[in-house]
């Protein structure tokens, strides 16, 4: 039904196609108010390319992950491993990237947590990583140990929940693991804090377990 709904609009509104390329980022205003929030970037890859004469069941063809449906892509899911959960419960660095409306990659420094079933995030409501992730929730997660470099998690994943239950106690909890200090130090009137709740679809490991890939010993200062 999706894709039957992306097929209309490709053969009702070719003018609205053509759009496509009429500014610099591929969208003009009034694309954008029309489909922008509506598709996904291989969506928009394929409307491009029909703006240009090409077929869409060609387009389609060399995009076989369109054919799969939001909700049977969000069914897709990984669990946690009991080596991966240590990681996420130490003071471990993570990176959070999440798609800005133009589909550019946007990547901020986070905290990270987990409830052994989500990877959890605390940030402040506002900011641009959660205006991301409500338009569209596909993230992508980088974790790895500052004393052991070759302890790492490349996770992808959505955002499934966002809440602002428990956020300010759980941010304190966040303080103490990161900083030693029982509240966190740099909150700011009027700002609110949620926590948004990643439910893993993919996890790479390196050096976590007997089942992740361990990088060869190496001789000091000789990668």
């Amino acid at each position: 039904m999706y894709l039957d709904k992306l097929l209309y609009r490709v053969a009702r509104d070719p003018a609205l196609l053509r759009a496509v390329h009429a500014s610099p980022d591929g969208f003009c205003p009034k694309v954008e108010r029309r489909i922008r929030r509506q598709l996904t970037q291989v969506e928009r890859d394929i409307l491009a390319l029909c703006a240009l004469g090409a077929h869409p069941l060609f387009c389609l063809k060399h995009n076989p992950g369109v054919w799969r449906s939001r909700n049977a892509m969000a069914s897709t899911s990984v669990e946690i491993t009991p080596a991966l959960q240590p990681l996420l419960k130490e003071a471990s660095w993570g990176q959070l990237a999440t798609l800005m409306p133009d589909g550019a990659p946007h990547i901020t420094q986070v905290w990270l947590d987990s409830d052994g079933t989500h990877i959890l995030v605390n940030t402040v409501a506002s900011h641009q990583k959660v205006k991301n992730v409500r338009r569209d929730p596909r993230v992508a997660i980088n974790v790895h140990d500052p004393a052991q470099p070759y302890r790492i998690a490349n996770i992808r994943g959505k955002v499934v929940e966002m809440t602002p239950v428990g956020a300010d106690e759980h941010i304190d909890v966040l303080a103490k693991k990161y900083l030693g200090v029982d509240q966190y130090p740099f909150r700011r009137r009027g700002q609110q804090r949620i926590v948004l709740k990643i439910w893993p679809e993919r996890i790479h490991t390196i050096g976590l377990g007997d089942d992740s890939w361990h990088p060869p010993a190496t001789t000091a200062g000789i990668s």
